[in-house]
């Protein structure tokens, strides 16, 4: 008796069909196709998986489908075959690295440590809204802005703090006429600093 790798080869190509049509039309990968062919049953992640795509494959060609698998299960009692486990199986006939999960811990390992030293060379945010240049001496200055948490905040060396967006809001009062330099400073957790630097007449 011709066994079910031969029969199902024989039945292909007495139809004059290629593995690239039988694929194209079953979606059956070459691979697989191939394998079932040459009797390497072993590829498959379990027996039941191995029947439904020879199943399958029968059905395309036309076979009857109850006795091509009769035949499989008889020469699968006769010589047991060893199949792979199905987490390590690709239907496309791929398989993972057995430890494939050990180097994706190494990825996450990795790009977190990264992130982290990026972050540490980072300096803070420190966005200003604008303010007017010129300004009498009876106005007080507005200076407002946005930085993050946990950063901390000077203004002209005078500590002001952000509320918990990270959004802050100071009034400064000039007694006197002439330039004024306003310095706003941002020392992050890293210990690394961002500036801005503006200069104001008061008329």
């Amino acid at each position: 008796m011709k066994n079910v790798s031969l029969l199902l080869k024989e039945k292909r190509l007495a139809l004059n069909l290629s593995l690239k049509e039988v694929e194209h039309r079953t979606r059956i990968s070459i691979a697989l196709l191939e394998q079932i062919e040459s009797g390497s049953w072993n590829k498959f992640g379990s027996f039941a998986y191995l029947q439904g795509v020879i199943k399958k494959y029968a059905a395309f060609l036309g076979m009857d489908q109850s006795k091509i698998i009769s035949y499989l299960k008889r020469e699968h009692e006769l010589e047991p075959a060893q199949f792979i486990r199905k987490t390590d199986y690709e239907e496309g006939g791929r398989q993972l690295p057995a430890n494939w999960y050990l180097y994706l811990i190494i990825f996450l390992v990795i790009l977190f440590f990264g992130i982290q030293f990026f972050l540490a060379w980072q300096k803070p945010l420190l966005v200003i809204k604008p303010v007017p240049r010129q300004l009498k001496v009876t106005t007080p200055l507005l200076v407002s802005g946005k930085t993050q948490s946990g950063v901390l905040l000077y203004l002209n060396d005078q500590q002001i703090y952000q509320d918990e967006q990270g959004n802050f809001q100071e009034e400064l009062y000039f007694k006197s006429k002439g330039s004024r330099e306003i310095v706003i400073r941002a020392i992050g957790a890293n210990g690394k600093e961002e500036q801005k630097r503006f200069i104001v007449e008061v008329k």
